[in-house]
């Protein structure tokens, strides 16, 4: 793969970008307005991507890919894991969030465009799948109940959330293999579609609203963790435990830029870290641009 065809796949999220910057400078989405689109994506667009995402993938794919999936589970819960040790010593929302944002990636956004450019749309729908059923089955609900566990209703108020329970749903239609009327996926694919584009777009107004993005600590250690430290661990222990192809497989589909949903959930739940994690966003979506090719190159795939 060629730097072109990441910028491909980079400059589009850039551009939604600018285009919520755009609007949030020009006034467009204020007080209310914001608020909107944060509510259409974590009630309704995320969850039926989520919930779709997972459905569609094959029994026999959730069965047979075990050593990816170990491999998955240690980027990102591994990495999660010790940001909750940290919760636990420090009682505080900050480390919480930090981790989701290291660990939640636009795996989804971007993924198909880079990795299908290196081995085919159909190839790289496993990993992406894989990554989706470890991320949204299991980090999503994690990250939400730690982060909503103690407002109101607690850890059931939490699993309540749309962006909770939908992936759950999805996960058991996958393994029951439930077969779903074409009207309703229909429906759900058309509502999914508009996640990413709409939480793109929350960024930039966020972004506007705040300023210029902040290369504070936080945003920068992000930034670094998620596009850096992450894949080379992954790729690291893949060789050692399965081999250099699965490594390599594993580590670039855990090398994308922060998700914007991860800023979504602390407008909600952590305000305080709002701009830390929409900076690191910004970055990370510029940073994609050289680490990925980088990284292409450095393991050989």
């Amino acid at each position: 793969m060629n730097l072109g065809q990441v910028f491909g796949a980079v400059v589009p999220a850039l551009l939604i970008l600018l285009v919520g910057y755009y609007a949030g400078r020009r006034g467009y989405f204020t007080g209310e307005a914001r608020t909107a689109l944060n509510t259409l994506t974590l009630r309704f667009a995320l969850p039926a991507a989520l919930f779709t995402g997972v459905a569609a993938t094959p029994t026999k794919v959730l069965l047979s890919e075990g050593p990816l999936l170990v491999l998955l589970v240690i980027a990102v819960l591994g990495m999660f894991g010790l940001a909750l040790l940290a919760h636990r010593l420090l009682a505080g929302r900050w480390v919480v969030v930090s981790a989701l944002a290291m660990c939640w990636s636009m795996f989804a956004f971007m993924g198909i465009p880079i990795l299908g450019a290196l081995s085919g749309s159909g190839a790289a729908a496993v990993p992406i799948g894989m990554e989706g059923i470890v991320v949204n089955v299991v980090l999503a609900p994690l990250g939400l109940t730690l982060l909503a566990g103690r407002q109101a209703g607690g850890v059931l108020g939490a699993l309540r959330e749309p962006i909770a329970w939908a992936p759950l749903l999805g996960l058991a239609c996958a393994l029951l293999s439930v077969p779903l009327p074409g009207m309703i996926t229909g429906a759900l694919h058309l509502l999914g579609a508009a996640a990413s584009a709409v939480a793109l777009i929350a960024v930039g107004v966020t972004v506007a609203s705040m300023g210029v993005p902040r290369l504070t600590g936080g945003a920068i250690a992000i930034t670094v963790v998620r596009l850096l430290v992450i894949p080379l661990l992954v790729f690291g222990i893949g060789v050692l435990l399965f081999g250099h192809d699965l490594a390599a497989q594993a580590a670039l589909v855990v090398a994308f830029p922060v998700s914007p949903v991860v800023m979504m959930l602390a407008a909600k739940h952590a305000p305080e870290q709002e701009q830390t994690v929409a900076s690191a966003v910004v970055f990370s979506v510029i940073g994609s641009a050289l680490t990925l090719p980088l990284l292409i190159a450095l393991i050989g795939h």
